[in-house]
């Protein structure tokens, strides 16, 4: 499977359909130009970790929701939490974000109801920043104090 690590521009999964639909999205997101590379990215290893097009997974979504099946039967909840744990093992946490937003924002301007899935927050690792940075200034404050004591 050659999802993230190496990465290639084209995908022969999409078709014209599939570009309309993700034009469609840029526009009723309001995705500028620069960021609408980082969108194709985080969707294009979500098509391929699902082995479906962005057409076939939005009107799998809308089927199901159609027919009433409950939220957690849905595929969608287990393609998202196989997404979040593929992005979790290979990319950065921004990263993470990032590309599980894309797919997010795709979903939503197409009205697709997802399920609620929790991604690491920069807040949970600011503490293990705030730990190393501690104990270089208390290393750095001895350090100091020696040399007073010294010179």
């Amino acid at each position: 499977m050659k999802i993230i690590n190496n990465y290639t521009s084209n995908n022969n999964n999409m078709n014209d359909e599939d570009e309309e639909l993700i034009e469609r999205w840029f526009d009723i997101k309001n995705v500028s130009s620069g960021t609408q590379k980082n969108y194709r990215i985080g969707l294009r290893y979500y098509v391929e970790l699902t082995g479906k097009t962005p057409t076939e997974l939005i009107e799998e979504a809308e089927t199901q929701e159609a027919n009433n099946i409950i939220p957690r039967k849905r595929n969608i909840n287990n393609y998202l939490i196989k997404f979040k744990r593929l992005l979790m093992d290979k990319v950065a946490p921004a990263t993470v974000n990032l590309y599980f937003y894309s797919v997010r924002s795709f979903y939503r301007a197409f009205f697709i109801n997802l399920p609620d899935i929790n991604l690491p927050t920069f807040p949970q690792y600011e503490h293990i920043l705030f730990n190393v940075l501690y104990k270089v200034f208390n290393c750095f404050w001895v350090f100091s104090s020696l040399n007073t004591f010294n010179g």
